[in-house]
């Protein structure tokens, strides 16, 4: 009798719930139901995964890790120009943020608005970065840069290299090797239109310090005396830091440059630089002579006779050394 009560209730519970319908499958539909509402009413309320222009305070906008990297500030004068043609215009151009803030194209806009005692500015707020790796935000920040600006020769240089790191999925503070290397040659080469000396010469200059770089574009020092100070970086990492550290004090750059690789009389500041020196000549000139001083003359060897005994002594005097230190 028990039993048979216990079957008319639930059978009861079913027909007041639905054909067929148990208890848990009412709870089981009730929560997936309960789930979509919630996943509809986030989708509802997140923001946009488009690019979106927006009205920002000034004070939530960040300058970009990667702007002192890649580009320089305008100049004061240049700077006041600006301040003014937006006080006269208004803001035409919107500056181009992530979502929290970091700023990818504006920052000279920024300072001009804040110069101008602006508390807002227009901003074409990138959501669909929102989610994006650091290497693409970086990629953004350098492609939108590049398409605004004239760009001198080390700047599209600069340019051109940080977007192979971010196409090859690697962070801009990173170093290129082998075939990347060569990659990256051979798309400055056709960015720029550089021959062979001078590529060098610039990917010399893009290793060195901002300083340096700067030192360059802005005229104090020459292509060749830029590259060498960025030659620097290869074997003598902390000659070159001291050399950036006093640019960065207010050092005068060609001074700095007499002291570090000679005032101009052909002679080395380090007596060790001219014994490396000497010796890469040498090698040079050993492997452009090796295997054919059979067809010279003697007539040819005495027009440098001089040169050549100066070279043997120099040579056993250093060699000496040695072997008065064994």
């Amino acid at each position: 009798m028990i039993g048979a009560n216990a079957d008319h209730c639930r059978r009861t519970d079913e027909l007041r719930l639905g054909s067929n319908v148990t208890t848990d499958d009412v709870t089981v539909s009730s929560y997936r139901q309960t789930s979509m509402n919630a996943k509809k009413k986030a989708t509802a309320n997140a923001p946009p995964a488009v690019p979106q222009k927006e009205r920002w305070k000034l004070a939530r906008l960040k300058p970009n890790p990667l702007q002192r990297q890649f580009f320089r500030d305008l100049s004061a004068a240049d700077l006041t120009a600006l301040a003014e043609n937006i006080r006269v215009r208004g803001q035409k151009q919107a500056v181009e943020a992530l979502p929290d803030g970091t700023i990818l194209d504006g920052h000279q806009r920024v300072e001009a608005l804040r110069r101008n005692g602006a508390t807002h500015a227009d901003v074409l707020v990138r959501h669909d970065l929102a989610s994006a790796s650091e290497v693409e935000k970086e990629r953004a920040f350098i492609e939108t840069n590049v398409l605004r600006r004239q760009l001198s020769p080390l700047a599209k240089a600069r340019a051109v290299l940080g977007l192979l790191k971010a196409e090859l999925g690697k962070r801009q503070d990173s170093d290129l090797r082998g075939w990347d290397t060569a990659k990256a040659r051979k798309r400055i080469e056709q960015a720029t239109g550089m021959g062979e000396r001078n590529l060098n010469r610039y990917l010399s200059v893009l290793r060195s310090a901002p300083e340096v770089q700067i030192a360059f574009e802005d005229g104090h020092l020459s292509l060749v005396q830029a590259a060498r100070v960025g030659a620097l970086m290869l074997g003598e990492v902390n000659r070159h830091k001291d050399f950036a550290a006093r640019l960065r004090a207010g050092e005068d750059a060609k001074a700095l440059f007499a002291e570090f690789f000679g005032r101009g009389d052909g002679r080395h500041v380090h007596v060790g630089d001219a014994v490396a020196s000497f010796c890469r000549a040498i090698e040079k000139s050993h492997a452009d002579l090796d295997g054919r001083v059979d067809p010279i003359s003697a007539t040819t060897v005495r027009k440098f006779e001089a040169s050549l005994r100066k070279c043997r002594s120099l040579v056993r005097t250093l060699l000496a050394k040695l072997e008065a230190d064994a």
